[in-house]
Parts: C-alpha cells; sequence; structure tokens
C-alpha cells in the first residue's frame, strides 16, 4: 500500500497543475477588474499567500494531521472557485482578491502536507535518503502537467472560442 503512494504522487503533481484554463485567468481577471495591472495583482496576491503558508501547512498537518489539512485546504480551493465565479457574475472585483487569498492559503495547505507525507511514506519505507530523487521526479510530474494544460489551453483556444471553452 505504501509503495503505491509513490506513484500515486507523481500522477498526483501532474494532475495537480493540469489547469488548461488557468493560462486564460489573466483574461478573466482584466475583463472584470479592467485593469491588467488589477489582473496580475491577483495572481501576485495568490504567490505571496501561498509563499507565506506553505511551509506552516506541512507543521499543520503534523499537529493537526493531514487528513484535515488537506480537507480544509481543499475547501478552502473550493470556496475560492465559488468567489471566482460569483465575482464575474456580478462584476465584483474585490471579491477576486478575496479570491487569490483563500486560492494561494488553500494550495499551500495541501502543498506543504504532501510534501509531508511524501517524506513520510519514504521514512515508513526507510527510504528516506531518496526522498529528494522522489520529490524531483514527482515536481517533473508537477511541470508536466503544467505544460501539458497551457499546450491544452493553447489547443482549446485555436479551436474553439473562449466563451465556450470557460
Amino acid at each position: 500500500m505504501i509503495e503505491k503512494n509513490i506513484k500515486i504522487f507523481k500522477w498526483y503533481y501532474f494532475f495537480w497543475r493540469f489547469k488548461p484554463l488557468a493560462v486564460m485567468m489573466i483574461i478573466y481577471f482584466s475583463q472584470i477588474t479592467a485593469s491588467y495591472t488589477q489582473a496580475m495583482a491577483i495572481f501576485a496576491i495568490n504567490n505571496l499567500a501561498y509563499a507565506f503558508f506553505k511551509i506552516p501547512g506541512g507543521f499543520f498537518s503534523d499537529q493537526i494531521g493531514r487528513k484535515p489539512i488537506i480537507l480544509l485546504g481543499s475547501i478552502l480551493i473550493a470556496i475560492s472557485f465559488l468567489l471566482l465565479v460569483v465575482s464575474g457574475q456580478f462584476n465584483i472585483k474585490w471579491i477576486l482578491f478575496v479570491f487569490a487569498v483563500l486560492w494561494g492559503v488553500g494550495e499551500a495547505l495541501i502543498a506543504g502536507t504532501t510534501d509531508a507525507l511524501m517524506f513520510e511514506t519514504m521514512s515508513e519505507l526507510k527510504e528516506s535518503g531518496n526522498f529528494r530523487i522522489l520529490y524531483s521526479k514527482s515536481m517533473l510530474s508537477d511541470q508536466l502537467g503544467c505544460a501539458f494544460g497551457a499546450i491544452t489551453a493553447m489547443l482549446l483556444t485555436y479551436y474553439t472560442t473562449i466563451q465556450y471553452v470557460a
């Protein structure tokens, strides 16, 4: 069972970053805010929230448990994307900034927890010395997911309209 987790990590990271619509978010944000600067600020806020909460996410998962932190992170991400939809429906730009914070914190909690879970899995297998190798392979899957998401978005927007894709 534990050995199976190692394979799952690679697929998890691939699908975690396979987000074809993420590359089109700037267009969506700029339509709501009517400003490319504010649209980019949303990504900046997301990155700051992620950076600020990633390490504490691993700490909290050690203290509280892996499952509750992954659940909390998932709930924050779900709420953030509901806010994303609401901001577009009602054209309320401040909701996008709340979305960015919740999205960043949710992803940070999950990322910190999965990193800790990966190390814990390797320790249980008495392979903690190979953690860096597994982590590197998992991050390769992460980057491949990101690249394939971008390529998929490019192909989708080339063959269909953005409104249809969204």
